[in-house]
This record gives structure tokens, C-alpha cells and sequence, in this order.
């Protein structure tokens, strides 16, 4: 109610070592004033979308923070560029959990193609649909719900197309679940932090088609763990898809079982949670 000021004294009457902030908001400001170390951490797309929102409190942040967390190195790359940058800079990876599950039954026409994502513009929906109605045949499941304020856009699309199959928001269970039942996810996103979902996918044991932004860069060799189309190329995804789809069960096994070895091996809660104890030492908090 009172401000920046009344922030900061509410802030600093709390009996804490650091201050871990995610994003760009009002509270880093605040937090700053105080004098307790600070970390800043940007997931997703936030720099890039920070960048255009606020860049005055961005660049403060970036330039006091004492340890900075990003991504991916595109991330950092962007943020050194743009903003002075004096604290440590980390890469702290994203993990996944195992979860087994039951695939999901589904009688819907083969191959069903999956997406899954809170649907915007930002998730790359429109250049999957143009592919799809390139590729004539098959399902297309979107597991997740539509923002509001894009929801428009995609409606005249959704209307015209058939074969697309849209359940909503569904619960995590539910998500490997379709995932599992799935001969192919595809994740078209035009930027990326470090993705889950695509994370999810790899370890759910079904091939993944991502756009070669940073974030699915990091995640997936193209031929290794999957394919790469180039990002915003409708006509590139179709041409990937296709050969997915038609692609023998040997080529499709190498690609899952390297995608499932990767998540195990790289992106575990042991290897996240390392990385953040790392980010705090380097803050000063803890033992050295």
C-alpha cells in the first residue's frame, strides 16, 4: 500500500541471508535498497520479455545482483550484451521427476501428433497447425488450454481444420499419460528458457520434434535425442514431421532411448539441486 518504501521496510524486518528474486518486477527495487545479497534468476522467456517491459529496473537488477541464474547461454549471452553484468553467472539446469504411468487410450486417427503448452503465440501453435494441414492425415492433440488473449487469434484456424483434438487443462498424470500414447510430440516454440515439457516428452519415452531456439537446443541433439526444424519455418517443421512419421522403429528407438538417458543422466534433482547450492555459495550463503 505504501510504495517502494513500504516494500523495502516490509522487506527488511524479515530475518533472512539473501534475497532470491525470479524475473523482473517491483520487488527487486526494494530488495536492493536493503543491502542483503540478492540472486537473480530469470526462467523461460523472462529476460527477453523483461527487456521490453522494464528496462530500467532489468538493468539495476543485473548490475547489483551479486549471482545471476539464466537457462540457457543465449540467455546470458543477451542479458551481457544489453546490461552491465558484475556478479557470477550460472547456468542452473531444469529437472524432471520419473513418473510412471499407464498410456492413455486413445482412438483417434494415426499418427497422433501431441503438443502440449499454456497455447499463445510465444509457443509457435500457428506454424503446427500450417504443418499439419500440409501433412492431411493423423490427429493433432493439444493437451493444455489456450490463453485468453490468443485464444482469437487461433479460433478462425481451429474452425477450418480437421483432424485437431483439444482436451484442455489437464493434470500432470494426465499429461504423461497422452504423452506416452503419443507416435510423436512436437514442441514449435519461437523462444525457450529451459522447457519441461520438452523434458517431460524425452523421458516419457516418445520422439520429440522441437524449433532450434536456445532452450530446445540445449535439450535435444538433432538425430540423437530427436529432430530440429528451423524455428518460425512452417514448410521446414512439415518436411521434419513427415520424415518422423515415416521413419522405421529402429530410427525411432535410438532417438528415445538417447532422449531417456539424457534426462536421467543430466537433468535430475540431483544435478538442479547441486547447481542452486553452487548459486548460494557463490552469494556468500552457507559453507564455502
Amino acid at each position: 500500500p505504501g510504495g517502494l518504501p513500504w516494500l523495502a521496510r516490509q522487506l527488511g524486518r524479515l530475518e533472512v541471508d539473501a534475497y532470491h528474486l525470479h524475473g523482473v518486477f517491483e520487488y527487486p527495487l526494494a530488495c536492493l535498497q536493503i543491502g542483503a545479497p540478492v540472486i537473480a534468476s530469470f526462467r523461460g522467456s523472462d529476460l527477453s520479455l523483461g527487456v521490453y517491459r522494464r528496462p530500467a529496473e532489468l538493468e539495476m537488477l543485473l548490475e547489483k545482483a551479486r549471482v545471476v541464474t539464466f537457462m540457457n547461454e543465449a540467455q546470458e549471452k543477451l542479458a551481457r550484451r544489453l546490461f552491465p553484468v558484475s556478479g557470477q553467472t550460472l547456468i542452473v539446469p531444469n529437472h524432471v521427476d520419473e513418473m510412471q504411468v499407464v498410456p492413455a487410450t486413445l482412438d483417434l486417427p494415426r499418427p497422433i501428433i501431441g503438443c502440449v503448452a499454456e497455447f499463445r503465440r510465444v509457443t509457435g501453435l500457428d506454424l503446427l497447425l500450417r504443418a499439419f494441414a500440409q501433412l492431411g492425415r493423423g490427429t493433432l492433440l493439444l493437451v493444455g488450454p489456450f490463453h485468453p488473449n490468443d485464444a482469437s487469434y487461433y479460433s478462425e484456424w481451429l474452425d477450418k481444420l480437421r483432424g485437431v483434438h483439444r482436451t484442455g487443462a489437464v493434470t500432470p498424470q494426465r499429461v504423461r499419460e497422452l504423452m506416452t500414447a503419443c507416435d510423436l510430440m512436437v514442441f514449435p516454440s519461437v523462444s525457450e528458457g529451459m522447457p519441461n515439457k520438452v523434458l517431460e516428452a524425452m523421458a516419457a519415452g516418445t520422439p520429440v520434434l522441437v524449433s532450434d531456439v536456445a532452450g530446445n537446443c540445449q535439450l535435444v541433439d538433432d538425430h540423437q535425442h530427436g529432430r530440429l526444424f528451423a524455428s518460425r519455418d512452417s514448410d521446414h517443421l512439415y518436411q521434419v514431421m513427415l520424415e518422423m512419421c515415416q521413419a522405421s522403429e529402429q530410427e525411432r528407438q535410438g532417438w528415445t532411448e538417447s532422449a531417456q538417458r539424457r534426462v536421467r543422466e543430466e537433468f535430475n534433482a540431483a544435478n538442479e539441486l547441486a547447481g542452486w547450492l553452487h548459486c548460494y555459495r557463490l552469494a556468500g550463503i552457507g559453507r564455502a
